[in-house]
């Protein structure tokens, strides 16, 4: 096995030899354009139920692609750990693993039976109401599925293409608990087992745990996200799917398809039209509210303003408070420390009108390029960064529909939701997305009824392998020992395990044991700089002087998930 455990790893190059399980691992795609790949992420776990977080990016991505697969079991060297993600972290670990050019991965065969197969940490669905729009971690819940729709395809704010929608509805016990819907999302979507739970939901209750989710409001309306992050384990022998099953074998009905709810979610919102400002300009917002428009622009004017201290939970404004800070959302209240976030507003033009624009978060960040901690770490105070500036006098194609300020405030503004294309002399040009943190799973406390969290390490015990070739990349950059390995037998995120889980397994059949172990600055105010216009010779003002309303209207429908 490794020479090291988890816990052990500190921060900065790691050459000794840490043995985990891929207990997940997928692609975190751009996601305004579904073939761009911006980075490859993992679950770690090694034999004692520790849990990390890894990133793969690219060119590396295609390197390790076909050396890693889900489920198996490797020898990791010559990596990097790092503090973990700000936002989406996957597990409760301060730290992270990055893999590097010189990275090794060696196939383990000799599998010991206790190796920890999966980890999640489980939030009664009566408690997400509390959760929503939070960001630090992702979130796993378990139900009983009542109510499964078919795939429908519709398309998205922000995105030009269809994407693929699939609803799960579950609840804590049937017919008598709360229940959530749970929608799934493109491959996640497609690649759910409806029919095979539809039908083995007619003897058995299915009861499935969900990890690496989004907890989301819509309407008033509480659901679960679940993008390229989310798993499923699906009639697992878990002790919380056991005492789950006992409740609802009492008062069992099959799943129900909901044709209704497949045919509302087909419905497309209608293609983006290009637009000049002044014909959307003046429109009426409540009757335009969701509507978008494409349009052209070039940028005049940027606010002095380009970031402020946002609550982790809403992202709203926070302010002082003592030493510390509090939320100014009064359906929040957070008190805690923020998180410095993007707010760009500006005024650009075409050749009909100019309009007010405002860039929030993830969308701020791929106008700039960078993200928005490391302009406050190497700007001073008092100064707009370089990166914001250069975007004076250039052009634009843009998704834009009203923000909320409009209706409240009754000054007209634009919230981008797309950066569809940069302007060369008339000519598109294809726009950079910076990456962005992603995600999986949270691990906190808890176990048993009655807690706000539960958290759980799977482990089964595996029969004999029999080994099969296994492919093996032969770039010197990624050097893996050309042993054959198998994995199809581990409990991964859609196996389907038929056997019932309060019966022994027989010889030779995979089991779960459950670890039982429980419990578990300032905002700057950025000041003028002087600069001549780029492509003119008459001096110009560049920045407005006055601020602009609150920071946290147009950031409440700043969506940053898949």
């Amino acid at each position: 096995m490794g020479d090291i455990l988890i816990p052990s790893l500190m921060v900065g190059d790691c050459s000794h030899s840490l043995c985990v399980r891929a207990s997940r691992l997928w692609e975190f795609l751009d996601p305004q354009d579904d073939s761009r790949l911006l980075h490859t992420d993992l679950v770690l776990l090694d034999e004692e139920g520790n849990s990390i977080h890894a990133q793969i990016y690219p060119p590396l991505c295609q390197q390790f692609s076909a050396l890693l697969d889900e489920g198996a079991v490797y020898n990791l060297k010559y990596f990097l750990v790092r503090k973990a993600n700000r936002f989406y972290k996957p597990v409760e670990n301060c730290n992270m693993i990055s893999f590097t050019k010189w990275t090794t991965v060696e196939v383990v065969l000799q599998i010991p039976p206790a190796f920890p197969v999966c980890t999640y940490n489980l939030t009664p669905i009566e408690q997400l109401q509390a959760r929503v729009d939070y960001k630090e971690y992702f979130t796993d819940v378990v139900g009983v599925v009542s109510v499964i729709s078919h795939v429908s395809s519709l398309r998205t704010r922000g995105r030009q293409a269809e994407v693929m929608k699939r609803t799960v509805t579950i609840s804590n016990a049937r017919d008598t608990g709360p229940t959530v819907d749970v929608v799934l999302w493109g491959e996640r979507a497609t690649t759910f087992p409806a029919e095979q739970i539809h039908r083995d939901s007619r003897s058995s209750p299915q009861i499935i745990v969900f990890v690496g989710t989004l907890v989301r409001s819509y309407a008033d309306n509480v659901s679960l996200s679940g993008g390229s992050s989310c798993k499923w384990y699906i009639n697992a022998p878990l002790p919380e799917v056991n005492a789950l099953r006992a409740s609802a074998e009492t008062n069992h009905n099959p799943v129900i398809w909901d044709q209704g709810k497949a045919a509302a979610e087909s419905t497309v919102i209608a293609v983006p039209e290009y637009k000049k400002l002044k014909d959307i300009k003046y429109l009426h917002p409540f009757e335009n509210k969701k509507k978008e428009w494409l349009v052209v622009i070039k940028i005049l004017k940027i606010d002095r303003s380009w970031w402020y201290n946002a609550c982790k939970k809403c992202l709203r404004t926070t302010k002082p408070h003592g030493d510390t800070y509090k939320c100014t959302n009064n359906s929040c209240d957070s008190i805690g420390s923020p998180t410095p976030r993007y707010k760009i507003s500006l005024t650009a033009e075409d050749d009909t009108d100019t309009a007010e624009f405002i860039f929030f978060g993830r969308m701020a960040q791929r106008l700039i390029k960078k993200n928005v901690d490391t302009l406050i770490s190497t700007n001073p105070p008092g100064f707009i960064p370089r990166e914001i500036t250069d975007l004076l006098e250039k052009s634009f194609e843009w998704n834009v529909s009203f923000t909320e300020s409009t209706i409240i405030y009754g000054s007209v503004s634009f919230q981008v939701n797309a950066i569809n294309a940069e302007m060369d002399g008339g000519n598109m040009l294809p726009t950079t997305p910076s990456s962005q943190p992603s995600s999986t799973i949270l691990s906190q406390v808890g176990h048993g009824s009655g807690v706000a969290q539960n958290r759980g390490a799977a482990f089964i015990r595996e029969p004999s392998l029999t080994p099969e070739s296994h492919k093996v990349s032969s770039s010197a950059k990624c050097n893996i020992q050309t042993t054959p390995h198998q994995g199809d037998n581990l409990l991964q995120g859609t196996e389907i395990i038929t056997s019932p889980p309060n019966v022994q397994a027989p010889s030779g059949a995979a089991y779960s044991v459950l670890d039982g172990s429980t419990n578990k600055a300032h905002k700057s105010v950025v000041g003028k700089r002087s600069r001549t216009s780029p492509s003119k010779k008459v001096a110009k003002k560049l920045f407005r002087d006055e601020d602009t309303g609150d920071d946290d209207v147009a950031g409440s429908a700043d969506v940053d998930a898949e």
